[in-house]
């Protein structure tokens, strides 16, 4: 068996796009921008590598645009720094127990799959509050589990647009603007979406 790869992707740009998307900024939110990241991770690792974890980061909120990118494997976390397509290297930090796992390849990685969960938790945020919108996705992490099931743990932020007091979602505040993030859970065995996030016990 090929050796697990662990791949935790955060593109950074400034507006500077030096692959072959040259249309500006790549968020991770729409189906287009989120297949677009992950065709940039082939053409770097190769469709074939295999991964345990993979990650999708962007910057800051006010931002939204790719940072890094790391893959780990059974002896290396590897650090991909997008904007200056540079690589770092360290030991890996998977646990033996993980290690065992049986991964997936990115072409493996099923962007209509985690769209469709986005869009479930973003009514589930609606039907708790209305006092939020332009919902945007921050951090995506595809992990894979013992029973060869997905385990996508991801976080979205909100920009709130009423005046009263949110008891809904977790307020990010070193913003100017109202911003708010929500947290979410969702095994692909399980089905269901699992948060601890502020208002939704």
């Amino acid at each position: 068996m090929k050796k697990a790869i662990y791949i935790l992707l955060t593109l950074v740009s400034f507006g500077l796009i030096s692959c072959n998307f040259s249309s500006g900024k790549i968020s991770i939110t729409t189906k287009e921008d989120l297949q677009k990241a992950k065709q940039i991770m082939v053409n770097k690792f190769g469709s074939k590598t295999e991964f345990l974890e993979l990650v999708f980061t962007t910057e800051n909120v006010e931002r939204l645009v790719f940072e890094q990118g790391i893959y780990q494997n059974n002896s290396e976390y590897i650090t991909y720094t997008y904007e200056y397509d540079n690589v770092l290297k360290k030991p890996s930090m998977l646990s033996e127990k993980q290690k065992s796992f049986k991964p997936l390849t990115l072409d493996d990685f099923n962007v209509d799959e985690f769209i469709e969960i986005k869009n479930k938790a973003i009514a589930l945020i609606e039907e708790k509050s209305k006092d939020f919108n332009n919902f945007k996705i921050k951090e995506i992490t595809c992990s894979i589990k013992e029973n060869s099931e997905r385990r996508y743990h991801f976080e979205i932020i909100g920009l709130k647009i009423s005046g009263k007091i949110s008891y809904v979602g977790d307020k990010i505040t070193y913003l100017e603007k109202p911003y708010y993030k929500f947290v979410f859970t969702y095994d692909t065995d399980i089905k269901k979406l699992k948060t601890q996030t502020q208002g939704f016990d």
